[in-house]
């Protein structure tokens, strides 16, 4: 594969390459695996690969982009004349820019050989395996609407004229449930996934539990009086939170006016207890790779380091407009499409406190398992208003359900009435977080 695609990505590199013309071309072949089951039996099964390269040039400060799937000559010279001819029509930035050459990428564990050597046969058995698992959790298991497995295969290449010539090869897999849970003619849902950079590490026992669990613990869930109390997110939760966070980093955000963080470089944006990363290097990482989809390799930074803000998320473009270098987090859809910024492996690093402390610790709270309407949030104010279900606290115990709640806030004042993290990060897709406890918030019952 790796031949194939600098075959092409040379190909469509020297058709582009005129003079005044900086060029780079993004080649990629990916494979994906999709299978669901139900009752046992396969509900749905699919498989497809694709193959194809984008060209991105810079032409007298005007970017051009074309690309095709089809990697014959015929039609990479055409796809890089189209590039050409795009960038006519398009405005100056004198902040584009490609990646320069030279640069070292770090030695990465991101592709599990053994993938492939398990047949569809075995990864459908382990789909089953958690549907019967989760049915044999508990008997107020009433089904399991869907369980399945899912992989994907890619290969990368980045050459440019500045003299970027970098490839990887990547894979990782997942099992995911959702279980529905009936009693006393109330039925609520309960959803758990896995993802792992190896197949040996998935633990279908493990995502049927836990599909199982949240979907129990929701059953006969009360109403419950409005009220400021202490709240406690669990891992789950406290992901979510990071997609409304995640934005303000972004340095496009920050220079169009959309991010609440973008003149507080230096002060105190969250608790002192609380620290955000993002780590393209991480081990294990879904997205861990040596470099981002403009060469650039792949490096850790510290986003938010105890409280304090240090920094943004920077492509090529928006460093070169900050006077900085690009943080290497250019990211792509598919060859299909131009880089934007976008985050790796984010997460909430590690704190000091067990969940058992920090449930343990209060008269009173609320243990929220479940939010609603994230998108909702205002990423330039930071107010958000989320529905919300939990699990009432007295007296440091986990008590009874509650749900048809409204939690409502500001994003800085809540990071910053963070009074303790836990001690263990759980990883949702490529973002993680251990448990959070906010001091105080406002809870709306119905």
């Amino acid at each position: 594969m790796q031949d194939m695609l600098m075959k092409a990505a040379e190909q469509a590199l020297n058709y582009a390459l005129k003079p005044g013309v900086e060029a780079e071309v993004y080649a990629c072949s990916r494979r994906e695996l999709q299978i669901e089951v139900a009752q046992g039996q396969v509900e749905n099964l699919k498989e497809a690969v694709e193959s194809g390269l984008g060209i991105r040039i810079v032409n007298s400060q005007r970017l051009g982009f074309a690309f095709t799937s089809d990697l014959k000559p015929q039609a990479l010279k055409a796809a890089a004349q189209t590039a050409l001819e795009t960038s006519g029509y398009m405005p100056a930035d004198a902040h584009l820019n490609l990646t320069p050459g030279g640069l070292e990428y770090p030695r990465l564990n991101t592709f599990d050989a053994e993938l492939d050597k398990h047949p569809i046969e075995e990864k459908t058995a382990l789909a089953q395996q958690a549907e019967n698992m989760a049915r044999a959790a508990d008997k107020r298991i009433s089904k399991v609407e869907r369980s399945g497995y899912e992989e994907k295969e890619f290969d990368v290449l980045i050459v440019n004229s500045q003299g970027v010539n970098a490839y990887a090869r990547g894979n990782y897999c997942s099992l995911y449930l959702y279980a529905l849970a009936e009693q006393d003619g109330d039925a609520q849902g309960g959803f758990a996934s896995m993802s792992r950079r190896r197949y040996a590490e998935l633990n279908a026992e493990q995502v049927a539990r836990e599909a199982a669990h949240r979907a129990l613990r929701t059953l006969k869930a009360r109403a419950m009086e409005s009220k400021r109390i202490p709240c406690v997110f669990e891992p789950y939760i406290a992901v979510k939170f990071l997609g409304i966070l995640a934005p303000m980093v972004n340095a496009e955000a920050v220079f169009k006016g959309k991010s609440l963080l973008a003149d507080k470089v230096g002060q105190r944006v969250a608790a002192e207890g609380f620290s955000l990363i993002d780590d393209a290097a991480l081990d294990g990482g879904l997205a861990t790779f040596p470099f981002d989809d403009e060469g650039v390799p792949a490096q850790r930074h510290v986003l938010i380091d105890q409280g304090l803000l240090k920094g943004f998320l920077y492509d090529n473009q928006a460093a070169h407009r900050a006077g900085l270098t690009s943080t290497g987090h250019a990211r792509r859809v598919s060859f299909r499409s131009l880089p934007s910024i976008s985050p790796s492996n984010l997460y909430i690093q590690a704190g000091k406190v067990t969940d058992a402390e920090m449930v343990g610790d209060l008269a009173e709270g609320l243990y929220i398992t479940d939010l609603m309407g994230l998108h909702t949030a205002n990423p330039v104010s930071g107010d958000f208003s989320l529905g919300a279900a939990g699990i009432v606290i007295d007296k440091g115990r986990l008590t009874y359900p509650v749900r048809g709640l409204t939690v409502a806030g500001n994003m800085i004042a809540m990071l910053q009435n963070i009074d303790a993290v836990g001690t263990e990060v759980q990883f949702f897709g490529s973002r993680g977080a251990p448990s959070l406890r906010v001091a105080s918030l406002s809870v709306a019952g119905s």
